[in-house]
Parts: C-alpha cells; structure tokens; sequence
C-alpha cells in the first residue's frame, strides 16, 4: 500500500519516464534542435521563463479526484468479515502536458516535435513500473499498491482545456491532459479487530450438507480444520474421483508468491487425502487456494485455504523500551501487509526484515495485551487447544507493555 507521499511519486515518476524518453529520441533523430530538453512540473503562469529561449516540457497536476471503483472498497488483507476498516484513499490523477520550442518556434515547429515525442513516450509506457517508481521516489511504496498506475490520454474539449489557462491568466497553448489511475493511499487509522469467536451456538455445531450426484472428474469438497492452519499442520482434504494413483497438492497464495506442489498421502481408514503444511517456511502466511492433482494430469477444482503465520519467540514477551521485536516462521514478503493486534488495537508493522518483525509500541498504554499477529487479513492462532470443543484463549500469548 501506498503512503501519503504516492501523488509525488506518480508526478516525479513521469518526470524522469519524460526526461529519459526524450534524451533517448533526440540522440536518435538528426534534428539537433531537440538536444537539451528540459522537463517542469510548475503551474502555468510560471511554467515559462520570460527570458528563457530553450526546449522545455512542462507536466503540471491541475485536478485530483476521487476514484469511485475503490472509493468505498476494502482493501484484500487488510480486514477480516465483520470488521471496520478504513478503505484507502484511491485518487485519479490529472495532468496538463504542454510544450515550448527553442527560440519560442521562431524558426520551426519544435513546440509541435517535443510535443509529439512526449506523447509518443506516454503512449508507449501506459503503465509505471514498480521499479521505475522506486528510482524516482522510494519512499512511497507506491509500486507495492495492489493496482498499478495506469497512464491515459484524456480528450478535452478546446473550451476545457482554455478555461484551464484562463484560471492562470494565461494565454492559450497547445496542450494535452493525461489521466494516471489509480492511486491507492492507505489510512493511518488504525481498525479495531474483535477478538476470535470462540464457539458458535450453545454447541458449537455448524451445519453440513451433501449433494447425491458424483462427478466422473476428481473434485475438492472440503477441508479440515475448518480454520486458519501454521507452518507445519496437516490439512485433510475430502473428494471425489480421487482414484489410487499419486496425489500431489498445489498451495497457490492469493496475495502475491509462486505456487508450490508437495506430495499427499492417502487414509486408508477415513478416504481422506493427508496434505502437510510445508514448515520451512517456504509458503507465505495469508489466504491461498488448495488443489489435488492426480497422476499429475487431473486437477481438481480450488478451495481457500488460511494459512496463519507463527511467532517462534518465546511469549509471553515484553515490549522493552517500547519496542517489540518477534520472530516468525515465515519470512514476509515484500508488498504483504503485517499489524499486531493488541486486544482490538492495530499496530502496524515498524520495520520488516525477513522472518524479524519490530512494532513501535510506544503509543500504547502500559498493561498485559492478548496479542495476535497478522499477516495479509490472517491471524495467528491465539488459542490454547484450536481444535478442542471448548475453545479457551492461550494465556501464554501475551504482550507487556511496562510502564
């Protein structure tokens, strides 16, 4: 997700992509009156010089409005059902492309040629790159947002585009509009998470149904446990048309990450098929989908599948200094969004390395917190028994805060 810092990072991005652009075409024309371009980004009462006499393209932000397809759209790993998060505040960028030639076109149309070579450029690169952000400004995480920016010629009437000069006080001048979509800014405020719900009814019970008719074609009908599993777990699956050959399962993450197969086994005694969480932690923590293969060929239908992450640090632990510092199982991922939930408090993640994660705690008030990690909208099981009737919240999973 992006920080507040995504709307300067799209300006500047498309900078330097100009700046680039246009260097490269002019060393590969032989008009030589192109050479030496320099690329604004001023508003347009001082986007020229008086005294200036070179070539120049000026990229100036005249508009910024909302998105309204993620406008109110909660963010994929940022809540679970039933809770309130803020949703990201997606904007549409609009620029004003206008170009001034050498000696203001005394003596040819080079206005006209920088214009055509700017649009050009665009037109050739609709989208902004993850690293070409990155070299033009790092800091805004811009290019891990889930949607990329999209670049985008916008027809603008003449009457348009001349009261956008007329607000300046300026005359006229050729220009183009450009729409950069979508810009996804996340909220600095924190969601408040409920605790997990421990049973269901005064049973516990849930409710199963079963359909008569089979399929000729191996299908996937259900998984258990019926909750997020860790590093190490076993997953039993139940199907139909599973056959007697070699089955292999297919973990395929929702969020980000390469597929990996691993081999299952057979229960004689339940017909279920046997799938081991790989615990080295080469599977990322999050939602994924969940596929048996049989003899390589028949692929049954996906089932989702939480895969939480596991704090190995020795808990209870204690904040010293303000400072949290736990160790997982799985390293994170760049783009994965991780929070600690203290009781129904957000903290996101200070700094990520790896399989080390830092919380800044110093905000929080001094106390004993129940505390869950998070990882992509998946928590870690805070549970002393996860698969018992009676479930019952781990005492050992614990955070202090001193004072």
């Amino acid at each position: 997700m992006s920080s507040p810092l995504a709307v300067a990072a799209v300006t500047a991005t498309l900078r330097r992509l100009l700046d680039r652009a246009l260097a490269a075409q002019a060393e590969s024309l032989p008009v030589t009156d192109l050479d030496n371009v320099a690329v604004t980004m001023q508003p347009l009462d001082r986007a020229r010089d008086p005294a200036a006499t070179g070539n120049q393209v000026n990229l100036f932000l005249y508009l910024v409005a909302p998105n309204a397809a993620w406008r109110n759209q909660d963010m994929p790993g940022h809540s679970r059902p039933g809770e309130i998060a803020a949703a990201p505040l997606a904007l549409n960028l609009y620029y004003l492309l206008s170009a001034y030639g050498m000696e203001n076109d005394a003596s040819g149309p080079f206005s006209h040629m920088l214009l055509g070579h700017a649009m050009s450029a665009l037109h050739d690169h609709p989208l902004l790159g993850a690293e070409e952000i990155a070299a033009a400004l790092p800091a805004s995480d811009l290019g891990h947002q889930i949607e990329r920016v999209r670049i985008t010629l916008q027809p603008l009437s003449i009457e348009e585009i001349s009261k956008i000069w007329a607000g300046f006080q300026m005359q006229y001048r050729l220009s183009v509009a450009y729409e950069a979509a979508v810009v996804l800014i996340d909220s600095r405020r924190p969601l408040r998470a409920a605790p997990p719900v421990l049973r269901r009814g005064a049973g516990g019970t849930g409710f199963d149904s079963t359909a008569a008719l089979r399929s000729a074609w191996p299908r996937l009908d259900s998984l258990a446990p019926a909750r997020p599993v860790r590093p190490g777990e076993t997953v039993r699956a139940r199907g139909s048309g599973l056959g007697t050959g070699t089955i292999t399962a297919r973990f395929a993450p929702l969020l980000g990450g390469a597929p990996l197969e691993v081999p299952a086994a057979r229960d004689a005694a339940s017909g279920e098929v046997l799938v081991a969480v790989p615990a080295d932690g080469s599977l990322p923590a999050g939602p994924c989908m969940l596929s048996l293969a049989v003899d390589g060929a028949r692929r049954t239908t996906e089932l989702p599948l939480l895969l939480a992450p596991r704090i190995v640090t020795p808990m209870p632990a204690t904040a010293a200094a303000g400072l949290l510092t736990l160790t997982v199982v799985t390293p994170v991922r760049v783009g994965q969004r991780v929070a600690l939930i203290l009781s129904d408090r957000e903290v996101p993640a200070a700094q990520v390395a790896g399989d080390t994660l830092r919380f800044d705690l110093a905000g929080v008030a001094p106390g004993d917190y129940p505390v869950r990690l998070r990882v992509d909208g998946v928590d870690s099981l805070a549970l002393r028994d996860p698969d018992a009737a009676l479930l019952e919240v781990d005492p050992t999973q614990m955070v202090t805060v001193p004072p």
